[in-house]
């Protein structure tokens, strides 16, 4: 799954997006990369590999810049290379950032060819920022031209852009892929995932579907799918940056295993639910999960049957949320034990 981060600043934001990609080092990636705008114009940095060797390659050539891009690339279109790594530029001036898939995309590259493009990747991606390059020729502004291009693609996207021309700009927009903006203190980011900002920031505008978002130091502007201004709502995250990486543990899926009591104990509590929340705690106490906890250090191999994931049933959701269990489910379930224990047996293997 890919990830990105953005940024804009008065100082260097080299740093803030390097570590905005490790957070984001959880979703599985192939390569990663940099786009970095300054006074003389964007320097892309990208690497095969681990954002380890991305953090290296941007000191070994002194990157820097007040705006910038970044990217973690899970290959779709294209085979794992530099090459294919995001961000994508059209010409020198104009770099940008793209999680999801473009269907159309053989149909738009064939007409940018028949137009004089030369595609430098096997990249769906690399349509969109040549086809931002051709409506920016017309004249119109970075904002204006997403707007027009965003309407000639089918698919998913998630897309953050910066321009020579419009140093102190970063537009973003997103469509069926998560996005998300961080509010700063003289600097604004954007991030397909919040965790990855928390070193810097706890407050976040969820950009809706069809949002376009131009961001600078000390403002935010978004427009809906129609164009129409649009106000939305800021949040406090009170999560913190180690909810995103490994710990203590040897990898993701065992850290997600043993998380899960805490996580299913977290969004009992959400206001999502209905109902007084101190009621609702007490209910949870009064039916506490039936299975047997497990005190095991993170490294030592187990019997997953035994683990926390499995530790809330029928009468803990029934009675203590007042959540109907239907029977009926229960009875496919049973039908799928074989193949449940084949999955914890190779979860087994892993660990060891």
């Amino acid at each position: 799954m890919c990830g990105i981060v953005g940024a804009i600043a008065q100082r260097n934001v080299t740093n803030i997006l390097i570590t905005g990609l490790k957070r984001l080092e959880y979703r599985g990636y192939d390569s990663a990369g940099v786009a970095l705008l300054n006074d003389s114009g964007i320097t892309r940095v990208r690497r095969q590999g681990k954002v380890a060797g991305l953090e290296a390659a941007t000191t070994d050539e002194h990157a820097s810049g007040f705006t910038g891009i970044a990217h973690t690339r899970w290959a779709t279109h294209g085979k794992p290379s530099e090459a294919n790594a995001h961000p994508h530029m059209s010409g020198s001036d104009l770099a940008l950032v793209h999680n999801g898939i473009i269907e159309n995309f053989q149909e738009l590259k064939d007409e940018l060819e028949a137009a004089g493009y030369a595609f430098q990747s096997q990249t769906d991606t690399e349509v969109i920022v040549h086809l931002l390059h051709q409506v920016l020729a017309t004249g119109v502004d970075l904002f204006t031209a997403v707007q027009q291009v965003v309407k000639k693609l089918d698919g998913a996207y998630a897309l953050g852009v910066i321009h020579k021309d419009e140093p102190h700009k970063l537009v973003a927009v997103r469509s069926g892929s998560p996005l998300v903006i961080g509010l700063g203190i003289d600097e604004n980011y954007i991030a397909s995932d919040q965790l990855a900002l928390l070193p810097v920031t706890n407050r976040f505008i969820f950009l809706e579907e069809g949002d376009q978002a131009e961001i600078s130091t000390d403002n935010i502007r978004i427009v809906d799918a129609q164009g129409n201004p649009a106000n939305r709502d800021t949040h406090e995250f009170d999560g913190t940056h180690e909810d995103a990486e490994k710990g203590e543990y040897r990898h993701y899926m065992q850290k997600e295993i043993f998380e899960q009591p805490a996580a299913i104990q977290k969004t009992s509590n959400q206001k999502t639910w209905k109902g007084d929340r101190e009621a609702r705690r007490n209910r949870l106490k009064q039916h506490p999960p039936s299975s047997t906890r497990v005190n095991r250090k993170p490294g030592e191999p187990a019997d997953l049957r035994h683990q926390p994931h499995a530790g809330i049933d029928r009468p803990t959701v029934t009675e203590a949320e007042k959540i109907p269990c239907d029977n009926k489910f229960l009875r496919h379930a049973s039908t799928l034990k074989p193949w449940i224990q084949v999955k914890r047996q190779k979860c087994h293997d892993v660990m060891l």
